[in-house]
């Protein structure tokens, strides 16, 4: 899983990845304050209080993995996963701005928790996505060499499981807490 240890590439990823999620935030709630809601059938709603959009949750959550899988295989995946890191943000202040009813229980018992499992969600995904666009890189124009599936397998579905379990439970919270 995600190296906490304190060596130079790890720790330029993390930082990388935060830098991203300031941009993110900043550029998030920049253009939700200043547009006049274009966006809004392109965005879904990860935090809201009926049980209706939990289906769209899913599927745009299983897309937002593939996509993420499919672009850290190739050369463009760095820009591509910059992007969205902050599509997901986009759609976190989103639907934070949709919400109407701001209750003290209602922070501290669903949305404070939906936030925090977007969050580790959108972390988890990118730190994969970032590495194994770095192994590609570096595989094809340093290292000229060849993936070893097995281990490349072994990689991609500990992350991908780990995420579709953070899913279910964001899916449980929403079904259960509303």
């Amino acid at each position: 899983m995600i190296p906490f240890k304190i060596d130079k590439k790890t720790l330029t990823l993390h930082q990388y990845i935060i830098i991203m999620f300031i941009f993110s935030i900043i550029f998030s709630i920049y253009y939700l304050t200043k547009s006049a809601n274009s966006l809004s059938e392109y965005i879904y709603q990860v935090i809201a209080i009926e049980k209706g959009p939990i289906i769209n949750y899913s599927i745009c959550s299983i897309f937002y993995i593939i996509v993420l899988i499919i672009a850290s295989s190739s050369y463009l995946g760095i820009p591509i996963i910059s992007l969205s890191i902050t599509y997901r943000f986009l759609v976190l202040v989103y639907s934070l701005f949709h919400i109407g009813n701001f209750t003290f229980m209602n922070v501290i018992a669903y949305i404070i928790p939906q936030v925090v499992i977007e969050l580790i969600l959108t972390y988890i995904m990118t730190y994969m996505s970032l590495q194994l666009t770095l192994q590609t890189l570096k595989l094809s124009f340093f290292h000229k060499g060849n993936y070893n599936t097995k281990i490349l397998l072994n990689y991609i579905l500990s992350y991908v499981l780990v995420s579709v379990l953070l899913i279910f439970l964001s899916c449980i919270i929403k079904i259960y807490l509303v």
